[in-house]
């Protein structure tokens, strides 16, 4: 992200001020490139914002597939130990 304004406003510019987020929204299992979406705060309007890199590289999983093969091998090793 390049931020880019007078000297005094850079100095009063936070972080807090901008949100990146992604929509996985209907993306199932993979790896995409997908758009970041930034959202800035009022307090930005005076200041020139803008990403650098407009897109990111995110691999969905599917957690509770991966929690079921744990849980399935721990009860596999704890079988063995017996």
């Amino acid at each position: 992200m390049t931020v880019s304004g007078t000297l005094s406003k850079l100095d009063r510019f936070s972080s807090a001020y901008v949100t990146l987020s992604l929509n996985l929204g209907g993306y199932g299992e993979g790896t995409y490139t997908l758009p970041l979406v930034m959202r800035l705060d009022e307090r930005v309007n005076d200041l020139s914002v803008q990403l650098v890199q407009e897109s990111v590289k995110v691999t969905v999983l599917n957690y509770e597939k991966e929690e079921q093969q744990e849980e399935s091998t721990e009860a596999e090793e704890a079988e063995q130990n017996e």
